[in-house]
């Protein structure tokens, strides 16, 4: 599990275009939006740095946060 966040993700608008860009990179991936952190927690097996291009190009850039568990982005795998 990764945990990034997102400082553009100002409003519950913004969650459907995060999620949308998401999907096209793994449509499997297991997402949970945190708006009040304004964060996401993300379950793929893409690549991190793919998973933040994506972000990027849909213009919302993010940054690796540690997980609740106190790793450091966690496992892909």
């Amino acid at each position: 599990m990764h945990r990034l966040h997102i400082p553009a993700m100002a409003c519950s608008a913004c969650h459907t275009p995060i999620r949308r860009a998401l999907m096209t990179l793994d449509p499997l991936m297991r997402i949970q939006l945190i708006p009040d952190q304004r964060s996401v927690s993300i379950t793929t097996r893409r690549p991190l740095e793919q998973v933040k291009h994506v972000l990027s190009w849909a213009g919302y850039p993010a940054h690796v946060r540690p997980c609740a568990r106190g790793g450091e982005g966690g496992a892909s795998g």
